[in-house]
């Protein structure tokens, strides 16, 4: 057995004792790693960084646009331009910020034949 100083305690169990008895794993195998903090303090991917932003929400066929009010277990709050909505959070697929502008695509990735009319159409 390990000395008691070098343990770390990770819960308590129940016994038939009167007092409690307490689970002890040696410290050797405690591993503790820091959660990684997003430059901007928020993940911007978080419900909470999305939160009085515009938000595209895609619900099956449906797409809600708005800005998003918040979100419990059950269901996505979005006000709209003309109430507010709730969609049930089971159907949500993905929510997208919408004043985010799209990255650019790089220089070359469109065939320049692309642009050009193909025969039988007008230039006009």
């Amino acid at each position: 057995m390990t000395d008691p100083k070098d343990a770390v305690v990770v819960g308590t169990a129940v016994t038939d004792q009167t007092a409690p008895g307490t689970d002890v794993v040696p410290a050797a195998f405690v591993v503790q790693r820091p959660k990684p903090v997003p430059r901007d303090g928020l993940d911007p991917k978080s419900m909470e960084a999305l939160r009085n932003r515009p938000v595209e929400i895609h619900a099956g066929a449906v797409i809600y646009r708005g800005v998003l009010v918040g979100a419990d277990t059950e269901e996505v709050f979005l006000r709209t331009d003309l109430r507010y909505t709730s969609v049930p959070l089971e159907r949500v697929a993905r929510i997208i910020p919408t004043d985010v502008k799209p990255a650019p695509l790089p220089k070359g990735s469109v065939d320049p034949s692309f642009f050009h009319p193909m025969p039988g159409e007008d230039e006009g």
